[in-house]
């Protein structure tokens, strides 16, 4: 769980931002917009009322479109042999069992909420955003907390 002063610069940058989320139409049985409800504007708990993009994706599962500022975040799903898939975001990759419960909210969920994170802080205090967090004591101890949940995830998962 976030820290209050964290997560509200982060719902201020989801706000600005207007992340949609599209799903390649082949992929739609697997439908990980429960996860991101209340994150991307169009991604909801039932998949009967998400709307599948119109081309085929490939290896790409989904990706979150900032559409305010034309950036994304995407998502690759490729099945390998014997039950196991090779996931890769924009800045992580790992490997799931294939069909295991719980990827998109235990894992992708957050890892996205870190990318949007570091962009809303890039976004207040500039690229360097570390140095400007160190002038508010308050928001850094919050962040540091946040990283150290962020190391214990990508351990746990063996996410690079």
């Amino acid at each position: 769980m976030m820290k209050p002063h964290l997560a509200d610069l982060l719902l201020d940058h989801i706000d600005r931002t207007v992340p949609v989320l599209q799903i390649g139409r082949d992929r739609m049985q697997f439908y990980p917009g429960a996860a991101f409800a209340g994150l991307a504007s169009n991604a909801y708990a039932q998949s009967w009322k998400a709307w599948p993009s119109k081309e085929p994706s490939g290896s790409q599962w989904f990706a979150i479109h900032l559409d305010a500022i034309g950036i994304f975040w995407e998502v690759d799903y490729v099945i390998w042999g014997k039950r196991c898939a090779f996931v890769s975001t924009t800045d992580h990759r790992f490997y799931w069992a294939d069909g295991k419960p719980g990827l998109a909210w235990r894992v992708l969920r957050p890892l996205f909420l870190d990318w949007m994170l570091k962009g809303a802080l890039a976004g207040v205090f500039g690229p360097d955003y570390l140095r400007g967090l160190a002038s508010d004591p308050v928001l850094l101890d919050e962040y540091d907390e946040h990283l150290e949940a962020m190391a214990t995830l990508l351990a746990r998962y063996e996410i690079e």
